[in-house]
């Protein structure tokens, strides 16, 4: 609304357009705060990614067709990789993650006290999901990431359709993740190269997963304390 057409109203009127105005506003800088925090968190997982999967010049042997940028990238990624595979004979065991747990716990804690009433909240009624199958992600870490992208799509169209994460997905999601951490410890080892094609399915794989974990763990948290809040209202 113009300016002029605020002067023309009654007081009540313009203070009341005014303050909606304002809260609009409000919505506004704060959805692009949101989305500017994401940005720079999906910039962060991009350069981790890259740190671990460097480009594919940078896996080859030699310095053989390489401009001048291209053989420092490749001295000061190949001197990395001999220092890590000195210090480490075996790649780390895969960390889990303070946010993985956390999501566990609420599910556990989720399934304790809705399964009675699964149907009303959507949760399916499945038994807990298990741990990490060590054997199952050494399998899926020798998987081309072409293939890990267009399954983990596909688990997310589903879940996005459906409105919730089943206990079958979200082992896979957690598990092909495991998977991905387990690929980019070989190729920064030096025992596995990737493809500029490859390493960019694997980097929107991990993005995908980790979208999907959190929605899951934060639609979790906002469940709970809509329950915390209607104790205390009914109190």
């Amino acid at each position: 609304m113009a300016k002029d057409e605020l002067k023309d109203l009654p007081p009540e009127e313009r203070i009341k357009r005014l303050k909606r105005l304002e809260e609009e506003k409000k919505k506004e800088i704060e959805e692009a705060e949101k989305i500017i925090k994401e940005s720079h968190e999906e910039i962060t997982e991009r350069r981790k990614w890259i740190e671990k999967v460097p480009i594919p010049q940078v896996a080859q042997d030699d310095l053989e067709g390489l401009g001048e940028e291209g053989k420092q990238l490749f001295k000061a990624h190949r001197g990395k990789r001999e220092e890590a595979a000195k210090e480490e004979k075996e790649p780390a065991p895969f960390p889990r993650r303070r946010e993985d747990e956390a999501l566990e716990e609420a599910i556990a804690r989720e399934a304790v006290r809705f399964r009675p009433a699964a149907a009303e909240y959507r949760l399916p009624q499945a038994p807990l999901p298990q741990q990490i199958n060590a054997e199952y992600v050494a399998q899926l870490s020798t998987t081309p990431a072409e293939q890990l992208q267009q399954r983990m799509e596909t688990v997310y169209g589903a879940v996005e359709k459906r409105g919730y994460m089943t206990w079958q997905e979200q082992q896979f999601v957690q598990e092909t993740m495991s998977a991905l951490e387990k690929k980019a410890e070989a190729v920064q080892a030096g025992r596995y190269t990737l493809s500029e094609q490859a390493a960019e399915a694997a980097m929107v794989t991990r993005e995908v997963a980790s979208k999907m974990l959190h929605n899951q763990y934060k639609s979790l948290k906002d469940k709970e304390q809509t329950r915390h809040s209607w104790y205390e209202s009914a109190g």
